[in-house]
């Protein structure tokens, strides 16, 4: 580890440390191959399918509440409930301000089964369990 304790510090196998790493999935814990500049691969090693076809970490797994299809936290597009009190504040030149004291729950949908149900492929009771 570095100064910081966080960091985790990597060495080449002539002993160097290492700013190249090759295969790292540091979410996965694959820590990969990591080289120092001077032996460092040219051209870099490609990662084969296999690899790339990693299992998602438990931690990272949820259901989307929609489509009821796996979700894994570390995508993008990803939307999370939210609930909670908000205060409008108008200004005088007629802007408006807002202080927010949210809440999240640990419930998850895709971005595309969102905009889905934007469009009106659902029902109101399907998308917020009410009627």
């Amino acid at each position: 580890m570095t100064s910081d304790g966080m960091t985790p510090e990597h060495f080449c196998h002539c002993g160097k440390p290492a700013s190249f790493g090759y295969r790292v999935r540091l979410l996965n814990d694959i820590p990969g191959e990591w080289y120092c500049r001077e032996h460092r691969p040219n051209p870099a090693p490609v990662l084969t399918v296999e690899e790339l076809k990693l299992e998602t970490p438990e931690k990272f797994k949820r259901k989307c509440e929609l489509c009821g299809n796996d979700i894994d936290l570390r995508e993008s597009d990803l939307h999370q409930w939210m609930s909670g009190w908000v205060k409008i504040r108008r200004n005088e030149s007629g802007g408006v301000h807002n202080i927010a004291l949210p809440m999240t729950e640990d419930r998850w949908v895709h971005g595309y089964c969102i905009r889905r149900e934007y469009k009106g492929y659902a029902k109101q009771f399907d998308m917020f369990g009410s009627k």
